[in-house]
């Protein structure tokens, strides 16, 4: 089972000791809002019991009679993945403890944890066994391209964590990482905020770099990343999204704050949302509601779907967030966890726009989606027709 205490142990207890970036006094206010709306979120007691809700699902049989793997999955993934061709994963280590994936990369590799120890493991496409990343519990941040495996500790104080595909860790982050925002892999490039929540790029395991728009302008956020245009987020002064390219460090785009997102003032804290991208497409949750935009026109288009209710979780007085959008090449992916139900999922397709809905989890990068099939995950390409 995917248990709470997973989350709960993985809060960060704070910023660390890192000095602040410069550039400081332009992000002061929207620090300030920022706080106060955690503080807002506090949750109902320290602790949300997360119950199991048994729902019918669809037991489908793979069309190859030489294939052994029985795919249980709620009626409709048929129509978005190439179910025949899943693979599933191990629901158990060799050491015995369950295993859950939690994040997904563009190569296909999925990094997750155990439900006892946190220890972290790693799966994948060519091949059906799990295989040790970590000896001890973690916080699992990302995967991706060229072998990149990135955890840390469940406080800001511990270290980064990157290895590359020779096995060598190091830390890429210029002065840490906000354990409580949002973390990519793409192309073999990290991205990520710092606990000032100032964004920070990385090629590889490499010692990363600030993102500063080249001195025209120090503030904003990062919200989405896809090589190589990180989109940083500007909501109480100009009120934008800026597209960076990271290999040059320059800004190639300015839109304004997506539909639904209002702009942050002292007074109003603003609302919590979630984005992502790829080469075309931006993508957003706000108001449970997700929305997509070519990022050639930026118009909206609201898909027609009720999303499930994310449940803040709060302590030591950060909020964290108990849901995550991921987009791939074609397939978008919002997961949340909400209360008294479990973890609840919706796949998007917007090229056909069709939306299915799934207990658990599931993730979406590259041309893969992972998502709970039953009591275990099946991974799968993306139909393309």
């Amino acid at each position: 089972m995917d248990d709470l205490e997973t989350r709960l142990g993985e809060v960060l207890a704070g910023p660390g000791e890192a000095r602040p970036p410069a550039g400081l006094a332009g992000r002061v206010h929207a620090g300030v809002v920022t706080r106060r709306r955690r503080r807002r979120a506090v949750a109902a007691g320290a602790c949300v019991l997360a119950l199991a809700v048994a729902i019918p699902l669809t037991v489908r049989q793979a069309s190859d009679p030489g294939r052994t793997t029985v795919a249980a999955s709620a009626g409709g993934i048929a129509d978005l993945v190439d179910l025949p061709g899943s693979i599933a994963l191990p629901p158990r280590t060799p050491e015995g403890t369950t295993f859950f994936p939690e994040v997904i990369g563009e190569d296909g590799s999925v990094l997750g944890r155990t439900d006892q120890d946190k220890k972290v493991w790693a799966a994948g496409p060519h091949t059906q066994e799990l295989r040790p990343v970590t000896d001890a519990a973690a916080q699992v941040l990302g995967t991706g391209e060229g072998g990149l495996r990135l955890w840390a500790g469940a406080s800001s104080t511990y270290p980064l964590s990157c290895q590359d595909a020779s096995g060598a860790t190091s830390d890429p982050s210029p002065q840490g990482y906000d354990p409580a925002g949002p973390f990519w892999v793409s192309h073999g490039w990290v991205a990520a905020n710092d606990p000032m929540r100032q964004p920070w790029t990385a090629k590889g395991c490499a010692k990363g770099t600030t993102v500063s728009g080249q001195g025209r302008f120090s503030s904003g956020h990062a919200v989405a990343f896809a090589y190589p245009d990180l989109f940083v987020a500007e909501e109480s002064n100009d009120r934008v999204v800026r597209q960076v390219d990271v290999e040059s460090g320059r800004e190639v785009a300015e839109r304004p704050l997506p539909e639904g997102v209002p702009p942050v003032t002292m007074a109003d804290p603003g609302k919590d949302w979630l984005a992502a991208a790829n080469g075309s497409t931006f993508a957003w949750v706000v108001d449970r509601r997700l929305r997509t935009a070519p990022r050639d026109t930026w118009t909206p288009t609201t898909v027609p779907v009720k999303l499930p209710t994310a449940t803040p979780v709060t302590v030591q007085q950060t909020t964290v967030p108990q849901a995550k959008l991921t987009m791939g090449d074609r397939l978008i992916a919002y997961t949340a966890l909400e209360l008294e139900v479990g973890w609840k999922s919706v796949v998007h397709d917007p090229v056909t726009g069709r939306s299915v809905e799934l207990p658990g989890r599931a993730y979406a990068a590259g041309e893969w989606l992972v998502w709970q099939d039953g009591d275990s995950y099946r991974l799968a390409r993306a139909l393309t027709q």
